[in-house]
């Protein structure tokens, strides 16, 4: 049975944008929201993606298929900070992988209003069986 992360491993979730961008205090995807669209630049995208890694093998032994959404901030030099799972189903199988991938992104500073600024943003890796 071969697995893979759908569309090219991980899916965009969804942007946030903030002046100083803070840490939540509970992993409760409501303390994540969507601060509106300030920003004079596009939703940031990976200058740079490790490899997705590998199918987690509880998952792929049950055939089970789900995902793992996990926020961080973008702080001024470009680093991710305060990296934590906001969501994922089924619950317990997919944060870790999600996690190793995530955590290999290299970002750009994020610019607002022409100074350097932190940023919220999330990111959603689909897992999926193949056939």
């Amino acid at each position: 049975m071969k697995s893979k992360l759908v569309s090219g491993g991980c899916v965009l979730a969804l942007a946030t944008g903030i002046a100083a961008a803070e840490a939540p205090t509970t992993s409760d995807a409501e303390a994540w929201p969507d601060r509106g669209s300030g920003w004079a630049e596009p939703m940031p995208k990976p200058m740079h993606k490790g490899d997705p890694g590998s199918y987690p093998l509880y998952a792929q032994t049950f055939g089970s298929e789900g995902s793992a959404t996990i926020g961080f901030i973008i702080d001024k030099e470009g680093e991710k900070k305060a990296m934590l799972v906001l969501a994922s189903s089924p619950s317990g199988v997919f944060e870790a992988a999600c996690l190793d991938y995530v955590n290999s992104f290299i970002y750009a500073p994020q610019v607002k209003d022409g100074s350097l600024a932190s940023r919220k943003w999330s990111y959603t890796c689909r897992f999926k069986l193949g056939s």
